[in-house]
This record gives structure tokens, C-alpha cells and sequence, in this order.
């Protein structure tokens, strides 16, 4: 059919068709908007990060010493000038504390070993069973600052449900905790030398019904429990637990902790010789005084 004879479609006058330049103008704005809803989304996720990391920083700046320890082989950031300094006022704090007893000289000894023997120290993990842990936050800030990792739970359920996952070096434990769980002392019994502080009664009473499970210190009980989860931890040989106890400090002892003690200074030294023990493979990447000196 001729052209002519072809109806065409005609343009109202208010049908106005944007021009070339226009439609490149709007395009630019939409892949402006898209780019900066980007950027934001960005920002947003930069924020959140931060904000994560800035929550667990005491977690993160643990593991970071634990792995350069590590991949280094011989811990060669050791404990800087600072964080001994930082782990010395820390102690300070404790001796503040009239209830606490602690020799600060005896206590600076401990930060001293921990700092020559930092790959043994460095980046190890602690689980700390009190009901009060708040009664304890300058001893853990003493931790804290020799690069020791210290997790926290309240009753011995939680600390059993911890253990597995968390593997910890060691375990320190209070003793009196009002409503946790008794056990009778069969596997890992403990005995009382002197009655407990602000305790009145008799002494074979005491011990008798202690290993029966039926006293106040539900504490003694945690090994008991622990060595139906991972009997390592509680070899009366190389036992990973500690009590630290202001009743029963000095005045008793399990055959299958450490120790019982109520001195922050002697905890410390404790803790020290324990990592020192469990790590002692990392020591042996150390040059000797005499190599550092002669360089061979």
C-alpha cells in the first residue's frame, strides 16, 4: 500500500516525548541514588563490625596475642613494660580490699615469671566458677593484663556444659555457692584441717557430712562432677582446678585441686606454675639468657 495511504499516529500538544538529554540526565540520577545507597549500605556493615568488635575486644586482643604467639613459635612479644605495669596496678587494686590478704612483693614475683615465660601464659584460657563474680574482677583484671583469658560462669551445671567446648587450661572454683548442686565425694574427696571461717560446729561432723554432700560448700563437688567429663583435670598429680575460697582458704584441701587458698598472691603464683606445667613444650622454643648474649 502506497505511503501515502498509511495512517499515521499524531502527537497531542500536551504529549511532549523527553528529549535524549533528558533521559541520560535521569539515568545519571538513578545510578547516582543506586551508588549512594551502596556507599551506605557499606558504611553500615563497616559500623557494625566495628561496633561487634569493639564488644569483644577483650576476646579479640586474646586470641590476637595467642596467635602471634603462636605463629611465631617462641612468643616474641612476650608481656610489654605496659601490660606488666598494668597487671602490677591490678594487684595493687586487690591489696586495697582489708578482707584479702596479699604479700604485693610475692605477688610482683609471679607477674615477673609470667612475663619471662609469656609463651606459656599468653593466649591461655581460664574458666572461673563463682556465684559472686564481680567479688573477683581485680584478680580476673590481673589475668587480663598477662594475656589470659578468663570465662565466667556461676554454678557447676554451667561449668560441666563449658568445659568441652571450651578446653580451658585451668579451672578456678569458690567454695561456698548457696543452691548449686552436692555430690558425694567419692572420686575426689576433701577434708576440712580447721573449721571454715565464721563457721561454728564440730570438725568430724563437718568432714563427714562434706563428703556425703550435704554442706553449704557446694564447691568441693565440681571436681567430683568434672571427672565424670574429663578425668585430666582433676589427676591428683597434675590437677588443672583451684579453689579460691576467703572461708575455707588454708583451712582445707581435695585430693583432686591444686590447692585451697584465699591469697590472691598465691592464686597467682599457682595459676602461674599450672600454665607453666600444661605449656612447658612452647618454653623450649626460647633462646637460652646465655644465647641471646652471645647470639649463638
Amino acid at each position: 500500500m502506497p505511503d501515502k495511504f498509511v495512517k499515521r499516529p499524531t502527537q497531542g500538544k500536551g504529549d511532549k516525548q523527553p528529549s535524549d538529554s533528558a533521559r541520560a540526565s535521569l539515568g545519571s540520577q538513578i545510578v547516582s541514588v543506586v551508588d549512594a545507597l551502596t556507599a551506605l549500605g557499606k558504611l553500615f556493615l563497616v559500623l557494625a563490625v566495628l561496633a561487634l568488635l569493639w564488644t569483644k575486644r577483650e576476646a579479640v586482643e586474646t586470641y590476637a596475642l595467642h596467635w602471634l604467639n603462636s605463629a611465631n613459635k617462641v612468643g616474641f612479644l612476650g608481656l610489654s613494660v605496659e601490660r606488666q605495669i598494668s597487671a602490677q596496678q591490678a594487684v595493687a587494686e586487690i591489696a586495697k580490699d582489708a578482707a584479702k590478704v596479699i604479700n604485693l612483693a610475692f605477688a610482683d614475683g609471679a607477674i615477673e615469671r609470667a612475663a619471662r615465660n609469656a609463651p606459656a601464659i599468653v593466649g591461655s584460657r581460664i574458666l572461673w566458677v563463682d556465684d559472686h563474680p564481680t567479688n573477683n574482677d581485680p584478680e580476673r583484671d590481673v589475668l587480663k593484663a598477662l594475656g589470659i583469658q578468663v570465662f565466667r560462669v556461676k554454678n557447676t551445671s554451667e561449668a560441666i556444659r563449658f568445659v568441652p567446648v571450651l578446653q580451658p587450661d585451668l579451672i578456678i572454683t569458690d567454695v561456698v555457692r548457696d543452691g548449686d548442686q552436692t555430690l558425694p565425694l567419692r572420686k575426689c574427696p576433701a577434708h576440712y584441717f580447721e573449721m571454715p571461717r565464721n563457721v561454728s560446729g564440730n570438725l568430724a561432723e563437718l568432714n563427714s557430712d562434706l563428703l556425703q554432700g550435704k554442706t553449704r560448700a557446694t564447691g568441693f563437688s565440681l571436681p567430683e562432677a568434672i571427672s565424670e567429663v574429663d578425668p585430666s583435670y582433676t589427676d591428683h598429680l597434675t590437677s588443672r582446678i583451684l579453689f579460691y575460697s576467703g572461708s575455707a582458704g588454708g583451712r582445707a584441701a581435695s585430693q583432686c585441686a591444686r590447692l585451697v587458698t584465699n591469697r590472691p598472691d598465691v592464686l597467682l603464683h599457682s595459676i602461674v606454675s599450672a600454665l607453666e606445667e600444661r605449656n612447658w613444650e612452647k618454653l623450649k622454643q626460647q633462646p637460652s639468657a646465655e644465647t641471646k648474649a652471645t647470639g649463638k
